[in-house]
């Protein structure tokens, strides 16, 4: 995560299954699915875990949410709060 006194985040990296995400881009309804997946797994790149709350982007088995819920955007104003590294 991106917490704490000289701790920054520089970079990350998202894996997804290309065979599964082309399929997923077949229909509107499940192109905005496979968007909140990628919204996901980013969302753990900058820090979130998953969450048992059923109405959030970061609960592990959510299937049909397309946007941040408040806990997830709570979660990523805690991330994206700290200060940024001079370079």
């Amino acid at each position: 995560g991106a917490f704490g006194e000289d701790r920054y985040l520089a970079g990350g990296v998202v894996l997804l299954d290309g065979p599964d995400i082309l399929t997923m881009l077949s229909t509107e309804r499940n192109k905005q699915v496979a968007i909140a997946v990628v919204m996901h797994e980013i969302a753990h790149v900058v820090g979130l875990a998953h969450v048992d709350n059923p109405q959030e982007i970061m609960n592990p088995t959510n299937r049909w949410l397309t946007e941040w819920g408040p806990g997830d955007r709570a979660g990523l104003a805690i991330a994206g709060g700290g200060k940024c590294q001079d370079v």
